[in-house]
């Protein structure tokens, strides 16, 4: 997946609860990372930014529910390069065919 593409499916954060201002580039980042090395581009339907607290999570919504019980199974806990910050621990969880990515600082 490209930039482009990665914009695309990634929904208006004025939609989702995301504070005006508040952009989560780094988080975003990563998570771009994480997708293109886990997911052919046409397993990905939908990315959505959300807000909680302080802290950003995603909802990707995937073909199939079994492409995010693999999902979950294979990048639930994993350690990856954050961009800005040293380390995150992917924290991911579902609904459906629906991945929730939260990403915890472990620098």
């Amino acid at each position: 997946m490209n930039l482009m593409d990665f914009h695309e499916k990634l929904s208006s954060d004025t939609h989702s609860g995301v504070k005006p201002g508040t952009n989560f580039f780094s988080e975003k980042v990563t998570l771009f990372n994480v997708l293109n090395g886990t997911f052919p581009d046409s397993d990905i339907l939908n990315i959505r930014s959300m807000q909680q607290g302080n802290e950003a999570s995603f909802a990707v919504q995937v073909r199939t529910e079994s492409i995010a019980e693999h999902a979950v199974e294979n990048l639930d806990g994993m350690i990856v390069p954050g961009a800005y910050k040293p380390l995150c621990k992917l924290n991911v969880g579902r609904e459906k065919d629906t991945l929730i990515f939260k990403m915890d600082d472990v620098s």
